[in-house]
């Protein structure tokens, strides 16, 4: 699930592909995440970073996100993904 800013919550794989496919269309042209801290504990973890995100018009844009992930028959799955701005 992804909880982005200013928006409705997101939910299954292919409503988050069409999400991120949509930013796509819509200019983004680079993202870069930083993880600052990650830390875990039995099936769950939690990842706290910072994200650049530049725009078609070169416009950056740096936010920091929580992803909490969550393990699944031995895989680590993204669980919950949520941003906000810094600007």
């Amino acid at each position: 699930q992804l909880l982005p800013p200013g928006a409705e919550a997101v939910a299954g794989r292919s409503a988050i592909a069409a999400f991120w496919q949509g930013a796509i269309d819509a200019g983004v042209k680079d993202l870069v995440l930083e993880t600052t801290q990650l830390e875990s504990t039995g099936d769950l973890a939690y990842e706290v970073g910072k994200v650049r995100i530049v725009a078609k018009d070169d416009q950056v844009s740096e936010d920091r996100y929580l992803v909490v992930w969550k393990r699944e028959n031995g895989k680590w799955q993204l669980h919950r993904d949520i941003w906000n701005s810094t600007n």
